[in-house]
């Protein structure tokens, strides 16, 4: 028996993160729904309906839709430099206000510039959330800590990364293994390359045993599958989650632990 599948039975999974909310998110959504895709989309509150270069609060909930909102602080301060009582108002005032927006419970974080000091943590954990995403590349693993959350690559060398996954996929499976691309979708205008927005989601597109999820819907999972409970002779499994665990049973089938039930697997 491992526990080595994500949702609905997939090996790997894809996910993706943009920050800032600027109006380029318009385009970079529909490119997303169009390949099938799923984001998390980390919003700066403090700036909206004040630049014609960031997202409106009244279209968030639509615009947003199907994919996750997320923390960014209310101004985007390097956190670092700030005292724990400032730091605390970024983080409150940010998450009030988007909740107040979407109607939803916001749970997940991105550090501005990637940046942070030792108290940060105790903050956001203080503000209930329960991850945060730094700035740092190179992983393809869940998180030993998700409140420092590195993803795989910047999008700016996705072609690399998609390649590297591609390999991984049909060589090894090593489970949790995670696609986590990041960005900010100005950049495609900035360096005019939306070619590249389009590319890198047809390429994702095509991973047919990922799972495509958001920050959140990962980090729950990854959760639920954590405190899945036991018999003593593993021939028995509580799910005591409010989700769906997959894991692969001793003769290779894949078996669906049910929310709330107990499952014999053997």
């Amino acid at each position: 028996m491992k526990l080595n599948r994500y949702k609905d039975g997939k090996k790997f999974a894809i996910t993706l993160s943009y920050d800032d909310g600027n109006v380029a998110d318009r385009r970079l959504i529909k490119i997303f729904n169009n390949y099938g895709l799923k984001a998390t989309f980390n919003l700066v509150s403090g700036w909206f309906d004040g630049s014609d270069d960031v997202v409106t609060s009244s279209e968030i909930p639509e615009l947003y839709k199907g994919h996750e909102i997320a923390c960014h602080t209310s101004h985007h301060p390097h956190l670092e430099r700030l005292p724990i009582s400032l730091q605390n108002n970024e983080i409150y005032e940010d998450r009030k206000k988007l909740e107040s927006i979407t109607g939803n419970i916001i749970r997940g974080f991105a550090y501005p510039y990637g940046s942070y000091s030792k108290e940060t943590e105790s903050v956001l954990v203080a503000n209930g959330l329960c991850y945060a995403r730094t700035t740092m590349s190179g992983s393809f693993s869940v998180p030993s800590s998700f409140m420092y959350w590195n993803s795989t690559c910047h999008h700016r060398d996705s072609d690399k990364y998609i390649d590297i996954f591609k390999n991984m996929q049909n060589h090894t499976w090593e489970y949790g293994s995670i696609l986590y691309i990041w960005g900010h979708s100005y950049e495609f205008d900035r360096n005019n390359n939306w070619d590249l927005a389009e590319k890198m989601s047809e390429s994702l597109s095509q991973f047919k045993d990922a799972w495509f999820c958001t920050n959140i819907e990962l980090y729950d999972y990854t959760m639920a599958q954590k405190n899945l409970v036991f018999s003593s002779d593993n021939s028995s499994v509580m799910n005591n989650s409010c989700h769906d665990v997959w894991i692969t049973g001793d003769s290779g089938d894949v078996i669906r632990l049910e929310s709330g039930k107990t499952t014999i697997i053997k």
